[in-house]
């Protein structure tokens, strides 16, 4: 694994609130100065990535803090500040305007909140959206009829995360007021996560499960695992014992239980954000599942951002499987996984990203589709079906020599250093 602060002007030096991949080279970033930016990643033959600028989305008046492709890759949604939430769709340029590349052009705006979008989440089919405001709520969307379905209420406090899960069946939303609540397909509220029982002193107890408004972040967001067996809750608190502190960490539960966590992961700082990588990999023979909560016959992947570092685990192990620290001046906002895994994104306040580069095979051997159980074929086939055919359009700007934004100053960077590496 290599790992490099890229350095470019991001967004005029303003934080970078969010980011997410494509395909397996083109990159988005959303941040302070109101811009959308669209980028190509290479791997130079040292292993190290590259960035190269490709184009800008201008529409939003005020900071974008969240931009998501949509399972498809032919949509992309950005939600900022004041409410702005707005859908932009990847076209096929005319023959006149091959030489142009790929292009995106704004679709709708969806007008329904009047405060921040923090978060926003596609369901599997891509027909629609939710999206996570700093108003209490979040509103599902009719992507097509650019309409809002129905507003989910009921948090005390900013919304701020969200997570669809990959085979439609829920949303779970996830608030600075110490909850988590999981919606059904009526959005009708299924559970609403709050505390765990536990047993101090051989005396029944109610432990929190979050932390409170004073997490300084704007940001918590989950993540489903590709298959749907379970989710990972950022922004948890843990406390062993009685006697014991609470300590930050990661909470995972299994899809359909919802009175405790199955297992936690600890952190120094608090979780603000979790991304699974979207291949699925053969378990390695040679090494021992000491994780009793997952018994797949394949190995998954996910990181874990606290507020300045980032772990990789590997759910046939317990302990991380990479770290990466000392990369940013300042609190990380957001990850993103290429679509083939072989690259980590992560966005951050001080106004740069960073990238872990991993060599093929570094990770492991991905899944054959075939060997995959039904349900699951299923699902990966038609994202491998959706992913090319945008893949295809983006490989078109690629050749472009597009001018790249200025580079900042090396004193304000980040040192991009091996040891920032575990």
């Amino acid at each position: 694994m290599r790992a490099r602060v890229l350095a470019v002007n991001w967004h005029d030096q303003q934080p970078v609130y969010s980011l997410d991949f494509l395909d397996g080279q083109t990159l988005v970033t959303a941040g302070g100065d109101k811009e959308v930016r669209i980028w190509q990643v290479t791997q130079l033959p040292s292993g190290l990535p590259e960035i190269k600028y490709l184009d800008t989305l201008t529409s939003h008046a005020k900071a974008v803090n969240c931009v998501r492709f949509s399972p498809s890759g032919g949509l992309l949604a950005c939600g900022g500040d004041g409410g702005e939430l707005s859908i932009w769709k990847l076209e096929q340029p005319a023959a006149q305007d091959s030489q142009t590349g790929l292009q995106w052009r704004r679709g709708c705006v969806l007008r329904g909140h009047a405060e921040d979008v923090q978060d926003i989440a596609w369901a599997p089919d891509s027909s629609a959206l939710v999206s996570a405001s700093v108003e209490n709520s979040c509103i599902v969307w009719d992507v097509e009829a650019g309409k809002g379905r129905v507003r989910l209420e009921g948090h005390k406090h900013f919304v701020q995360g969200v997570a669809w899960h990959p085979g439609g069946s829920s949303i779970v939303s996830l608030s600075c007021d110490r909850t988590a609540r999981v919606w059904g397909p009526k959005s009708d509220i299924l559970s609403s996560i709050r505390h765990a029982a536990v047993s101090w002193d051989c005396k029944p107890a109610k432990q929190f499960l979050f932390h409170d408004e004073t997490l300084s972040s704007f940001f918590r967001r989950p993540a489903w695992a590709p298959d749907g067996s379970f989710l990972l809750m950022p922004a948890g608190i843990h406390q062993r014992s009685r006697a014991a502190s609470p300590v930050n960490a990661a909470l995972a539960f299994c899809d359909g239980s919802w009175t405790s966590p199955v297992f936690h992961m600890p952190a120094v700082k608090p979780v603000v954000a979790a991304r699974f990588s979207p291949v699925l990999y053969r378990r390695r023979p040679h090494h021992s599942s000491d994780n009793a909560a997952f018994q797949q016959p394949y190995r998954m992947l996910f990181a874990l951002a606290t507020l300045d570092s980032v772990a990789i685990y590997d759910t046939q192990m317990v302990m991380p499987l990479a770290f990466l620290g000392s990369l940013h001046l300042d609190r990380i906002t957001d990850l993103a996984w290429s679509t083939d895994g072989q690259l980590l994104a992560v966005s951050s306040y001080d106004g740069f990203c960073s990238i872990a580069a991993f060599a093929p095979g570094e990770l492991g051997e991905p899944m054959p589709l075939e060997e995959l159980p039904p349900h699951l074929q299923l699902c990966m086939a038609a994202a491998c079906k959706a992913r090319p055919a945008a893949a295809a359009k983006a490989e078109m700007a690629a050749a472009q020599m597009l001018p790249t934004p200025a580079t900042p100053s090396a004193s304000a960077l980040p040192e991009p250093s091996p040891g920032g590496m575990h």
